[in-house]
C-alpha cells in the first residue's frame, strides 16, 4: 500500500493562502454593504458598463447645471432687491423734491436728499455677488458706476454748465437765467451727457449685455443686470441735477424748471426699473422651471443608474457574515495545525 506524504507546513501554506482570498471577498462584500453598490460594477456589468458610465456622466453634467442655477438664481435675487431698495430711493427723492416745490421750504432740503439718493444709488449698482458686481453687465470684475463727488462727471458738469452760460452755477449771474433757458439747458446740454457717450466715459464701465448662463442642456439667458438702463441713467441723472441746480444761485421760475425736469425723470426711472424688475423676475422663473426638469432628469438618471450597480443589501450583508464566519474558522484551523508536531502525537 502506497501512503502519501503531507506535512503540516503545506497545509498551513494552503490555508493561508486561502484565507487571503477570503480576505479580499470580504473587504469586497463589505464595501458593497456599506455603499449598496458593486465594488467593481466595471467587472460585474461586463458590456453593460458603458451604459452605466453614460448614465453617470449625464448625472455630473445635470449637477453642474443645477449648481449654475443656484448661484444664478441668488444673484439675480440680489438683483431684485437692489432693484427695488434704488426704486424706494427714488421714490423719497421724488417725495422730497414735490413737497418742498409745494412748500417752499428751503432748498437745501432737495440737495441733501439728492446726494444721499445719488450715494445710496451708487452703492447698490456697485454691489457684488459671489465676487461679481452684479450691475456691470459682463464686466464683472469691476464696479460699474463711478463716485460722483470729486470724480470725472462732476467736473463734466460743471464745465458744461460754465460753457453753457458762461458762468459758473454758484456766480451770481445765475440769478437771471431764465426758465426756458434753464430748460433748454436741461434738456440739450445735461441729458445727452447721460444718454450719450458721455456716460461710458464719465459714469460706467458696465456693458450693456448681461453675464449668460446656460440653464439647461439647450437654454440660455442673461443672469446679471447692467447700470447702462435707461430707468437707472434717468434716476441718477434727476440726483445729479437736483444736487447740483438747487444748490445754486438760481431765480425761483428756473428752478421750478429744475423741479419739473427732476420729477419727470424719476417718474421715468420708477416705470423703467419696474420694467426691468418684471425682466429680472421672468428669468428667476424660467430657471426655476429649468431646475425642476433638470432635478426630475437627474433622479431618473439616478434611478437607472441604481439598476445596474446597486447590489441586493440582503444578499450582501448575508454574504459578508458568511465570509467572516468562514475565515475566523480558518484563523481556528490554521492555529490547530501550527500546534501539531510528531513529539506531541508520540506522547
Amino acid at each position: 500500500m502506497k501512503v502519501s506524504h503531507v506535512s503540516s507546513h503545506w497545509m498551513s501554506q494552503s490555508l493561508r493562502h486561502r484565507l487571503s482570498e477570503l480576505q479580499s471577498q470580504l473587504n469586497k462584500a463589505s464595501t458593497e454593504v456599506s455603499t449598496g453598490k458593486y465594488a467593481d460594477a466595471g467587472l460585474e456589468l461586463g458590456e453593460q458598463s458603458s451604459n452605466l458610465v453614460s448614465l453617470t456622466s449625464k448625472v455630473d453634467q445635470l449637477e453642474a447645471i443645477a449648481q449654475t442655477n443656484k448661484l444664478a438664481s441668488n444673484r439675480l435675487g440680489v438683483v431684485q432687491q437692489n432693484l427695488q431698495l434704488i426704486d424706494s430711493v427714488g421714490s423719497e427723492l421724488f417725495a422730497t423734491i414735490a413737497t418742498a416745490n409745494a412748500s417752499g421750504a428751503d432748498p437745501q432740503l432737495a440737495v441733501d436728499a439728492a446726494n444721499i439718493a445719488l450715494q445710496r444709488t451708487t452703492d447698490l449698482l456697485n454691489t457684488t455677488y459671489d465676487g461679481v458686481y452684479i450691475f456691470a453687465g459682463q464686466n464683472t470684475s469691476n464696479p460699474p458706476i463711478a463716485q460722483y463727488e470729486g470724480g470725472a462727471a462732476q467736473t463734466a458738469f460743471a464745465n458744461a454748465f460754465a460753457t453753457h452760460f458762461g458762468f459758473a452755477q454758484t456766480a451770481p449771474a445765475a440769478e437771471n437765467i431764465t426758465a426756458a433757458a434753464m430748460t433748454t439747458f436741461l434738456t440739450t446740454v445735461v441729458e445727452p451727457m447721460f444718454t450719450g457717450a458721455a456716460w461710458n466715459t464719465d459714469w460706467s464701465t458696465a456693458t450693456d449685455e448681461g453675464m449668460i448662463s446656460r440653464i439647461s442642456e439647450n437654454q440660455q439667458v442673461e443672469t446679471s443686470s447692467s447700470a447702462n438702463e435707461m430707468g437707472l441713467r434717468s434716476q441718477i441723472m434727476a440726483s445729479v441735477v437736483s444736487a447740483e441746480m438747487f444748490g445754486s444761485n438760481l431765480n425761483k421760475s428756473a428752478l421750478e424748471s429744475v423741479t419739473q425736469f427732476s420729477l419727470d425723470k424719476l417718474g421715468t426711472a420708477a416705470g423703467q426699473i419696474s420694467t426691468m424688475q418684471g425682466r429680472v423676475g421672468f428669468v428667476e422663473q424660467r430657471i426655476s422651471e429649468s431646475s425642476n426638469q433638470i432635478q426630475a432628469q437627474r433622479d431618473q438618471f439616478i434611478l437607472q443608474a441604481g439598476d445596474l450597480e446597486n447590489v441586493d443589501p440582503f444578499e450582501a450583508t448575508t454574504r459578508a457574515q458568511f465570509l467572516l464566519s468562514q475565515i475566523e474558522m480558518s484563523y481556528s484551523i490554521t492555529s490547530r495545525i501550527n500546534n501539531l508536531s510528531l513529539m506531541r502525537f508520540i506522547q
